[in-house]
């Protein structure tokens, strides 16, 4: 459940642009939504504060049970890690490993072995219609494929980008 608001500093002129006014979503569990509208809306602000990347100027945010504004730095981490799934539009791939390595690191990092995380990395190609560039590095992938739909982070319940 979101309930936020958020604003950033006009540089160079005094006052704020609101950016998320009043914003009111609830994503159940396994729901897909897309996030669709004109640049400079607030899409990447409202994913970023849905995972508790950012905090909002007013407002909560819950995970569940978690409300993320008394959460820590790590137990957000944590949760991120291990509940919500991000496809950044900021390329954070390793350009020397594959598509599939780069979905897998993640994973392994939670230490899972290496045929699970594989295998789960292989899932996210699939449902994300990419099955067939696992070993492509992501260097040659266009950028919407590099910074939109590989930059996969944790185990997603919650997937968003």
């Amino acid at each position: 459940m979101i309930d936020i608001s958020h604003s950033f500093p006009i540089f160079g002129k005094s006052g704020e642009l609101e950016i998320l006014g009043g914003i009111n979503l609830e994503i159940m569990p396994g729901e897909n939504v897309a996030l669709v509208g004109a640049s400079g809306v607030g899409k990447s602000t409202l994913l970023y504060i849905s995972a508790g990347l950012c905090h909002p100027n007013s407002g909560k945010v819950w995970f569940g049970k978690h409300d993320f504004s008394v959460m820590t730095p790590t137990d957000l981490s944590q949760i991120r890690r291990n509940q919500i799934g991000l496809a950044l539009q900021n390329s954070l791939c390793l350009s020397s490993l594959s598509v599939r390595e780069n979905l897998m690191l993640p994973i392994l990092m939670k230490g899972e072995n290496h045929r699970i995380s594989q295998s789960r990395a292989q899932s996210m190609l699939d449902r994300l219609n990419l099955s067939g560039l696992e070993c492509e590095k992501t260097s040659a992938l266009s950028g919407g494929g590099r910074g939109g739909d590989l930059d996969w982070v944790g185990t997603p319940a919650f997937a968003g980008g």
